[in-house]
């Protein structure tokens, strides 16, 4: 697992097509993996998900992302994977949720592609959850916006799948990694994954989801309706150990830097804080 500082990887909305220049000195696969679309849906009026099939042996880390390169498209395009890596070991299928804009490669999931497509893929990045066997438990607090909930669902999904690698005596209150997800986003509608993620909570004890919306008068009981404030974070670590937690945070630039501020004024160190700007 990636220790010693706040990781950044900054991208605003203009340098989109730059995805090579902007993450040239993350670490990187060399080799390149054939895909092709098994599936697709919209999970929101604004994001679609699309399933890769890939034939690789290979595998990546919980948070990574990976190219996508499309023949016929020069620009190359760069997308979070939100698949378990532990998952996608079994099944070689991967899922990708991915807002729309006109950037090329985002054009292309959103009206061009279809079932049976073959990409060329390459994993890479370097905001990851990688906990080794030995290492000791370590809580994790998962804070995201909009679609930049991408790496932390995976990383979700992560934890859940080791839970079941795990003997009842690792999993005991006093030693097992409590994870707390804070999502927040402008509607509920927009709220991606939120099914999975309250049945990823009902079926894990040490995973927890708080939800809110910034635009509408939230609906149902578990969604707050206004921005992730320092009383939710203060309220965050009664459940999660703030002097050893991780906390990963990806969204956008303004709401990173505002939790990023709020976490080191309650004590956060940078090395327990992870940032992922993919705007």
């Amino acid at each position: 697992m990636r220790q010693g500082g706040c990781f950044r990887r900054t991208m605003s909305s203009k340098d989109k097509s730059d995805h090579l220049e902007r993450t040239a000195e993350q670490q990187r696969d060399n080799a390149v993996y054939l895909a092709r679309v098994t599936d697709m849906w919209h999970l929101s009026p604004t994001v679609k998900t699309l399933f890769l099939h890939v034939n690789t042996t290979a595998s990546y880390k919980a948070g990574q992302w990976l190219d996508l390169m499309i023949p016929g498209l020069s620009k190359v395009g760069g997308f979070t994977m939100c698949t378990s890596p532990l998952q996608f070991d079994k099944t070689k299928i991967l899922q990708l949720a991915v807002k729309y804009s006109e950037h090329p490669p985002t054009y292309w999931i959103h009206k061009q592609s279809k079932v049976g497509n073959e990409v060329s893929i390459r994993f890479g990045g370097d905001f990851v959850y990688d906990p080794k066997p030995d290492d000791p438990p370590r809580d994790v607090l998962l804070l995201g916006g909009g679609v930049g909930i991408n790496p932390l669902y995976c990383i979700m999904n992560y934890i859940a799948d080791l839970n079941k690698l795990k003997t009842p005596k690792q999993l005991s209150e006093d030693k097992r990694v409590n994870t707390l997800l804070l999502y927040s986003s402008s509607k509920t509608e927009e709220l991606l994954f939120k099914y999975e993620m309250d049945e990823l909570e009902k079926n894990n004890e040490n995973i927890k989801c708080k939800y809110f919306v910034t635009r509408e008068k939230p609906t149902q009981g578990n969604i707050k309706g206004h921005r992730i404030n320092k009383t939710d974070l203060e309220d965050a670590f009664k459940f999660i150990k703030k002097e050893e937690c991780l906390a990963y945070i990806c969204g956008p630039v303004s709401m990173i830097e505002t939790i990023e501020k709020l976490l080191q004024e309650l004590g956060l160190k940078t090395n327990q804080i992870f940032v992922d700007r993919w705007w």
